[in-house]
């Protein structure tokens, strides 16, 4: 019996100790794991974070040229009828979406929604102010009703929203 308590006076300790060392590596083990996933992290994070900030200053320049005052000055030529500006206003800015529906993979979920919702704003003004224009009218006065549109609106316009945005998902981007 004594030689039994004996065994039992060594195997204890070693087995602790053994049980100790168990749990040391394996909280060694997950802090490596954690420091790697880290660095892995901050790694993929310097290669994507100039793709990022370059479609941010991409969909913004986008929402500049929608704004209406430039969108008019590239499209309007003076011998066109309003429903050749209107078309040539509408497939201008489907165009400029097309070119650009790339960078939605960079941008957050409710940025590209406000980009999308501006432009079909855009669009629907557009649309409306051509259907209350007169038959007879010039296209310089249908030009000029859309700029009256939106600046006779107090509310921000929705290029402008949509640029207000995109500046500040990058500025929290960047930290």
């Amino acid at each position: 019996m004594e030689l039994f308590i004996d065994i039992l006076k060594i195997t204890i300790p070693a087995v602790l100790v053994l049980l100790a060392a168990v749990v040391v590596l394996r909280q060694e083990a997950e802090k490596s794991f954690r420091l790697q996933h880290i660095r892995q992290q901050g790694e993929r994070n310097k290669q994507t974070l100039p793709l990022r900030l370059q479609a941010y200053e991409r969909l913004v320049l986008l929402m500049e040229r929608l704004e209406p005052a430039a969108l008019i000055q590239r499209v309007r030529d003076e011998e066109m009828t309003i429903p050749e500006l209107q078309y040539a206003l509408i497939t201008s800015i489907r165009g400029e979406m097309e070119h650009n529906l790339s960078q939605q993979i960079y941008v957050g979920d409710s940025t590209w929604l406000i980009i999308k919702s501006g432009v079909e704003e855009l669009i629907s003004t557009i649309n409306g102010i051509a259907a209350e224009m007169p038959a007879a009218a010039a296209n310089a006065d249908y030009a000029r009703a859309i700029l009256q549109h939106f600046v006779q609106q107090s509310k921000i316009s929705p290029t402008q929203l949509a640029i207000h945005h995109l500046k500040r998902e990058a500025a929290d981007l960047l930290g």
